[in-house]
């Protein structure tokens, strides 16, 4: 199917999941990149969440109509297009953490929930301790994984 590379495309076509480093590939090299009209999401959740991130290694790649933020190749965190904050987790401690106000399963398109992914309401993140504490978390488990060259 060309135009969607989707991890669901992959799924279907290879008879086979992506492994999460597919995965990542194709959730940052796609639609913000080809369909520029379409990148939305919260610019001001994004500022705030630059302004947390001061590692020299964090860098910024547009995704699916949001923003991610990587450290060291690796994505964090991400002003998600459908709202709120997208975070990448240990997928032991995501099970849990849906506990924590506001998080909920991140899913894409119809596909079933992202393990090791979580999506935390915008309006959860307006206090700036608890927007702090997710931010945090994201980067401390990219910062666990190998850098990307």
């Amino acid at each position: 199917m060309p135009g969607y590379p989707l991890p669901w495309v992959l799924e279907n076509r290879l008879g086979n999941a992506p492994s999460p480093a597919e995965e990542e590939e194709l959730l940052l090299g796609s639609v913000a990149g080809r369909y520029p009209h379409l990148v939305s999401y919260d610019e001001a959740l994004a500022d705030r969440v630059r302004a947390l991130l001061t590692d020299p290694q964090t860098d910024e790649k547009r995704m699916f109509g949001g923003i991610a933020f990587l450290v060291a190749g690796r994505m964090a965190v991400a002003a998600s297009s459908q709202g709120g904050l997208m975070v990448r987790l240990d997928p032991g401690d995501a099970e849990r953490l849906l506990t924590e106000p506001g998080a909920e399963p991140m899913v894409m398109g119809s596909r079933t929930a992202m393990k090791g992914w979580l999506l935390v309401r915008g309006d959860t993140l307006t206090d700036p301790a608890a927007l702090k504490a997710w931010v945090e978390r994201g980067v401390r488990y990219a910062q666990s994984l190998p850098p990307k060259h």
